[in-house]
């Protein structure tokens, strides 16, 4: 009996940019899914990318870089993944968002990028990316300023 070879998946996902009409509503269902609430699509910064492993319209991850205008201080926020991918193609798929987004912030001349994290694997994650440790135990709030 012959049983079929799993699909070949690339060792590094590949990158494209998050794109607000095609992409959106998948990542907000992650982020539900994941148990938050979704950002809202006009919070989200120009400079997003998805990972994908096969197809490019197979997202597996996405994520975004807040850059300041004022100083080399940029932020990673964001992060998410598709609820149904294994472990590992997660990994790999944060990763290589990670360290892209790393790479723009060094092109674009910012010397300090910030992140959040609440599970302890994505702290771990960081970690291995030079990330350190600030603080612990924080609230993030949101508002929406009107005039």
């Amino acid at each position: 009996m012959e049983t079929e070879a799993a699909p070949h998946r690339p060792m590094k996902p590949y990158l494209r940019e998050f794109d607000p009409a095609r992409d959106y509503e998948r990542v907000s269902a992650w982020w539900q899914a994941h148990g938050w609430s979704a950002v809202p699509v006009g919070a989200l910064p120009r400079l997003g990318v998805v990972a994908y492993f096969a197809h490019e319209d197979d997202i597996a991850a996405a994520g975004w870089l807040y850059m300041d205008n004022s100083v080399g201080v940029c932020m990673l926020e964001w992060l998410v993944t598709r609820p149904a991918n294994r472990p590992k193609d997660s990994l790999r798929a944060l990763d290589a968002i990670i360290e892209f987004l790393q790479q723009r912030a060094v092109d674009f001349g910012y010397g300090v990028m910030l992140t959040t994290a609440r599970q302890s694997a994505l702290v771990r994650l960081h970690e291995r990316h030079g990330f350190q440790k600030t603080d612990e135990g924080v609230t993030h709030l949101i508002s929406f300023p009107t005039t």
